[in-house]
């Protein structure tokens, strides 16, 4: 729920300059490719050590004594007392709350802790990967459907490997730990400072999704069931007056195209992955993906996408289904065919259940969103069907029935997190900044969120332009003064924690 860090344009006409087989991924876990991250760095980027740890499978029974390798990667280049603190710490240990996908990746993609952070503040990086992903399996790779796949285990998986650290590194001891994450891993950072604050002394929540989950609140906060798309479509309009009606007009090209012809056209493995209803719900699948990353390094492919629908429109509307393929392959890259995916177009916006990954599991018990559609496609939420779906996939597994309140019943509200207010659990959280990009839509629920209490230390930071935590994304030389802006606020808040935070133990 990221792209390369290099400067990467969207594949989107002839005559546009196209990044290198630009793999855009669904925007469940909007991730790049592990082969697409190491083409992104550049020369010179900070290369990771990679280690493992023997976790304990189960962090809330004792009786399960079960232990698997987690990896975690750590570079210690700054670490090398340019940031010594006054209790003998050589820097502080920065630490990546790793999300839904290989933490490679996400290395790659998170240049202001792995490059901008390391080198200010003489830290210790450290990514710590999600268990069930890239090469951090408990129980065999492949095994995604379990009880022992949840956030909870995740967040605590977080917290040992940063104490692991502590424990085990030479003069690490002292050292206080930051986390950062983007996206869920924001929603992990979040949850990591609300649970383990004697672990995590702050943390930087980049685009976290977490007040889509606290349903409760949302009237009070003016969200509703079509915010995330709501906020999909007001990106497009806003990248172009023109664009929307561009968007209805190449909608409508495709719905009267042949399937076989949309098919060919989209380089797609059968007409099964149009999803259910018209062929233009493909389209629009894409279309809700884009805005998250709508980065000025990755060339501003919303923009560049409407320009090509707008300009075809006006002088070859004829040609609007090549237009609209031009911009599937930008998306997608350059695979045989795209194959088919249960948990995309038609699903759920930001999408729902699926098989694909243990995201897709993931989905089906403890991360579905009731969200509906009512812009570039007709969606109405529908938690029976979601729930039917999820059971077919998963049959006989009593976990494969989406809770939507299950993160909110483990942690307590995530609007009493962002505003300072004790939680049903009894927690404040305290030195936590959730920082949010207008263009995405993941952001919609951080809408009429109180003012924390000042003595609290937490900080809103609404980045006007900003796409999907682009602030944790290195520093280019297009990027918007808000970005930039964002950014400087974040490192000095958080060097101000460090030295708190080493001054009192």
């Amino acid at each position: 729920m990221a792209i390369s860090k290099a400067i990467l344009l969207l594949l989107v006409a002839a005559t546009v300059v196209a990044a290198r087989d630009t793999v855009w991924p669904s925007p469940r876990q909007f991730l790049p490719s592990l082969r697409w991250a190491q083409e992104a760095a550049p020369q010179g980027y900070p290369v990771p050590e990679e280690h493992y740890f023997q976790q304990r499978l189960d962090h809330f029974n004792d009786s399960v004594t079960t232990t698997w390798p987690h990896r975690y990667l750590v570079n210690r280049d700054k670490w090398d007392g340019r940031g010594a603190l006054k209790n003998g710490c050589p820097g502080p240990i920065l630490l990546y709350t790793g999300n839904e996908g290989p933490i490679d990746a996400f290395w790659g993609i998170t240049g202001f802790v792995v490059e901008t952070l390391a080198s200010k503040l003489g830290g210790l990086v450290l990514f710590s990967e999600q268990r069930f992903y890239g090469k951090s399996w408990p129980l065999g790779v492949g095994s995604h459907s379990h009880q022992y796949l949840t956030t909870a285990q995740v967040v605590a998986d977080h917290a040992a490997v940063a104490q692991h650290i502590k424990s085990t590194l030479p003069k690490a001891q002292n050292c206080p730990v930051v986390a950062f994450g983007g996206s869920y891993g924001g929603t992990l950072t979040a949850l990591i400072r609300a649970q383990y604050p004697d672990i995590v002394v702050g943390g930087l929540a980049a685009s976290s999704e977490l007040g889509y989950y606290d349903e409760a609140n949302w009237e009070s906060h003016n969200v509703t069931e079509f915010t995330f798309e709501d906020t999909v479509t007001r990106t497009w309009a806003e990248s172009n007056p023109k664009c929307l009606d561009a968007v209805d007009q190449t909608l409508s090209a495709i719905d009267s195209a042949a399937p076989d012809q949309v098919v060919k056209s989209f380089g797609l493995c059968s007409a099964k992955v149009l999803g259910p209803g018209p062929a233009s719900t493909f389209f629009a699948y894409v279309l809700e993906g884009m805005p998250q990353g709508d980065y000025a390094s990755a060339g501003n492919p919303v923009t560049t996408a409407c320009d090509l629908l707008i300009t075809t429109a006006a002088s070859s509307p004829s040609k609007l289904l090549d237009a609209a393929a031009t911009v599937v392959k930008g998306f997608y890259g350059s695979p045989a065919c795209i194959p088919y995916d249960v948990g995309g177009p038609g699903n759920t916006p930001g999408d729902g259940p699926g098989i694909s990954s243990s995201w897709g599991f993931q989905s089906c018990s403890e991360t579905l969103h009731s969200f509906s559609a009512r812009g570039f496609r007709r969606y109405n939420f529908d938690l029976a069907n979601s729930t039917a779906l999820c059971q077919s996939l998963y049959p006989n597994n009593p976990r494969a029935v989406p809770n939507l309140h299950a993160i909110t019943d483990t942690f307590g509200s995530p609007y009493a997190m962002a505003e300072g207010r004790p939680t049903s659990k009894g927690k404040t959280v305290t030195r936590l900044i959730w920082s949010q990009g207008t263009l995405d839509p993941w952001h919609g629920w951080f809408q009429n969120i109180a003012t924390p209490p000042s003595n609290l230390d937490v900080h809103h930071i609404l980045i006007e332009g900003g796409a999907h935590h682009e602030d944790l994304r290195a520093d280019f030389t297009g990027d918007k003064a808000s970005v930039v802006a964002a950014r400087e606020q974040e490192a000095q808040i958080i060097q101000r924690w460090i030295a708190d935070a080493s001054s009192t133990g």
